[in-house]
């Protein structure tokens, strides 16, 4: 067994109800080369309590507490606290199978990845259904040790708590999460645009609690803060501007443009949903490899953006021309429309954006 020391980021903040569990899923991991850093982000629970109740049963515990400042900067935080060259985290909601770091010492350490990435168990609790897409989202198409393409950095999934990071990499080009709420973005996309190899295991080891309350399930109610999936995107860009790396992430630019976007737009309350469109301009215009994938109309007082590369790939353009049934939007607001040779036949509200 390879047995590489690891970092075990935890940030917490008022989560008493699932952190012991959170935590002693680490601290019974049957790999034992660990730091658990656990960083207290200003609660105002009994969570603290918690961390030095375990850290007195585990003295591989290390509690770091400070104010509240949010998710990113507590990881900040746990980060500069790390030791190890390896560094990973877990959200206090979520917990880990026994066996995880024992698979990734005897899988991947022996073959010196630059990350390491596994399967997601997703559970569900109070009223928050089961997803489709979450599961689609975290499946892992890969397995073993693979050389990293484009296609993989921008399609694999962006959480940072199923995945394991070398602190020398993080070191290197000084890859932090930001100030936003979408903060695991950023990270990922930034730290996969230097990573070459990716050892990837498909077990399902995180178990990844989705419920009322979390910030995820905030994300779907429609909120002023959705922008911060377009602010996400200017943090890669400008990554990749200062590590000349534009040209080499060109050819997925547009994906994560349009990918960006129109989750921006999807979760966006109405008020900010103009806001975002000229951030998003902004940012078409400032970077090449934006403008020179996606075009940029405007139309029903709407600034619409067109990926390129996936409107030549589309067979139908000339049915297209004749009869249409499709969404769009009319001054943001999205709506289903009907048209014969382009002339609107019928058009109705749409109750959710797509």
């Amino acid at each position: 067994m390879n047995t590489q020391k690891i970092s075990v980021i935890i940030p917490v903040y008022n989560t008493s109800e699932f952190l012991e569990d959170s935590v002693r899923s680490v601290m019974n991991q049957s790999y034992r080369n660990l730091e658990i850093i656990c960083v207290n982000d200003g609660s105002t629970d009994n969570s603290l309590d918690i961390l030095k109740k375990l850290r007195d049963e585990d003295d591989r515990i290390i509690i770091v507490d400070k104010p509240n400042g949010g998710l990113g900067d507590a990881r900040n935080h746990g980060m500069k606290h790390a030791t190890a060259e390896w560094i990973t985290f877990l959200d206090s909601d979520d917990s880990l199978e026994p066996e995880t770091y024992k698979t990734v010492s005897e899988q991947a350490f022996p073959l010196n990845p630059d990350m390491v990435h596994f399967g997601v168990r997703m559970i569900y609790r109070d009223n928050v259904g089961n997803r489709k897409k979450d599961e689609n989202y975290y499946s892992i198409r890969y397995e073993g040790l693979v050389e990293a393409d484009n296609n993989m950095k921008a399609t694999d999934d962006c959480a940072v708590w199923n995945k394991l990071f070398r602190k020398s990499i993080l070191d290197r080009y000084d890859i932090h999460f930001e100030k936003i709420l979408y903060e695991d973005y950023p990270f990922t996309m930034q730290y996969r645009s230097v990573a070459d190899k990716i050892f990837y295991i498909k077990d399902k080891f995180h178990r990844y609690l989705r419920r009322d309350g979390s910030i995820m399930a905030k994300t779907f109610e429609g909120t002023p803060r959705s922008i911060d999936h377009m602010y996400a995107l200017g943090y890669v860009a400008d990554f990749w501007k200062r590590n000349n790396l534009l040209k080499k992430n060109a050819d997925i630019a547009g994906r994560m443009f349009s990918y960006c976007y129109t989750f921006a737009l999807k979760h966006a309350s109405e008020s900010i949903i103009p806001s975002i469109a000229e951030y998003a301009l902004k940012l078409h215009n400032e970077y090449s490899v934006f403008s020179e994938k996606i075009d940029v109309t405007r139309r029903h007082g709407t600034i619409l953006f067109t990926d390129r590369d996936f409107k030549h790939k589309t067979s139908t353009r000339v049915l297209e021309s004749i009869f249409t049934i499709k969404k769009e939007y009319y001054n943001y607001q999205l709506y289903k429309v009907l048209r014969i040779f382009s002339l609107t036949i019928f058009k109705t509200r749409c109750k959710q954006q797509p």
